[in-house]
């Protein structure tokens, strides 16, 4: 991921990291713990590269995914919509 981020910053790009949405019997078994590492991630990447983390991992309802790890048409559509909207907030 640093490597990703410096690349990007050398070649004036953005660069956004997106913790994909997590089916809710997974989220429950990995616990708060998890959710928690994932905002030490922001500060173990904040080194001026990284323009934003965006965490959908909250993001679809059980009925949104096909199975446990691949979301549906719509799941899929949310998604696209946060990423767009959290890209143009600036993450």
């Amino acid at each position: 991921l640093r490597m990703m981020a410096a690349y990007a910053a050398r070649t004036d790009r953005e660069f956004y990291l997106v913790v994909a949405p997590m089916h809710p019997e997974l989220r429950e078994y990995l616990g708060e713990k998890f959710f928690r590492d994932i905002g030490e991630l922001r500060r173990y990447l904040g080194f001026g590269s990284i323009d934003g983390i965006i965490d959908a991992t909250a993001l679809l309802q059980e009925s949104q995914f096909i199975d446990h790890a691949h979301p549906t048409a719509e799941g899929a559509r949310l998604l696209e919509a946060m990423v767009a909207s959290s890209i143009e907030e600036g993450a």
